[in-house]
């Protein structure tokens, strides 16, 4: 819509996360080494936390890309507020592929699927990897102590270790919660916390995004925008992404060559409701 007005090739501050946006950061890319470190080194657990919008999705994106060889296969679970049972039978599915276990199959046929599939993987020299999303949400279900009974199957014969890496990536209460389970808690390798952009960050990852967009781009926010972009989003990357996008719209409707701190108070005036949320 408003690509051709700015300059731009693409819309730089779409709300999807793609690794070719990926702003890295000094927090970001330290919680990436960390994240290799451990599943280089075959860690059981490590932990993503951040609240929503500090760009977890797009790092885990970035490792998946990083992966070593022998890390395979990789599960994703993007719902993890399901029964615990069912997790169970939803992780046997994905690791034996056209297998299905169903709400009829026992809760211990589907362990055993789930041990055949982890010992077969351990054999070849594979290590699985599990990704928990929104993994705050484990707990209600009872579903952390099934994660702690995971490393229990398919050992590797030659070292003893768990044949499973899993990754926990959700809100900062995330941490308290595993506290409160400490056999779990204890296999922990690294930790990695996800804050908000400081200012100069701010500006930083707006100037990345642009220059992502249009390789070589003049200045389309001025200095007094930066800082009210900061201010309206509290360095949040998402909650930037929003503002930024309708800025864009609403200028090149109203034909601006420029947005201003004006331009970008208007818009978090209609922003608002959204951003309560």
């Amino acid at each position: 819509m408003y690509e051709a007005h700015w300059q731009l090739r693409t819309r730089p501050f779409e709300p999807r996360a793609t690794s070719a946006f990926y702003y890295p950061s000094e927090t970001h890319q330290a919680a990436l080494l960390k994240l290799r470190f451990a599943l280089e080194n075959r860690r059981s657990l490590a932990i993503l936390g951040g609240y929503s919008g500090t760009g977890k999705s797009l790092v885990i994106e970035q490792l998946r890309q990083q992966l070593p060889d022998f890390i395979a296969p990789v599960i994703q679970v993007s719902f993890p507020a399901m029964p615990a049972a069912e997790l169970v039978r939803y992780l046997a599915r994905q690791f034996g592929g056209e297998q299905e276990l169903s709400a009829e199959h026992s809760l211990s046929t589907a362990v055993a699927a789930l041990e055949r599939s982890l010992t077969e993987n351990a054999r070849q020299g594979k290590q699985a990897l599990i990704v928990v999303d929104e993994a705050e949400w484990l707990e209600d279900q009872g579903s952390l102590d099934v994660l702690r009974l995971l490393f229990n199957l398919g050992q590797h014969a030659a070292s003893g270790e768990s044949a499973v890496s899993i990754i926990l990536s959700g809100q900062p209460l995330l941490v308290a919660q595993l506290e409160r389970y400490p056999a779990l808690d204890q296999r922990v390798a690294v930790r990695c916390l996800l804050p908000a952009f400081s200012v100069e960050e701010t500006t930083a990852y707006i100037s990345h995004r642009l220059r992502q967009a249009a390789g070589s781009v003049e200045a389309i926010f001025d200095a007094e925008a930066l800082e009210a972009i900061h201010q309206f989003t509290d360095g949040v990357p998402r909650r930037i992404n929003a503002i930024c996008d309708l800025a864009l719209i609403v200028g090149y409707a109203q034909e601006q060559s420029l947005v201003n701190a004006a331009l970008v108070e208007s818009v978090h005036r209609e922003l608002m409701p959204a951003a309560a949320d």
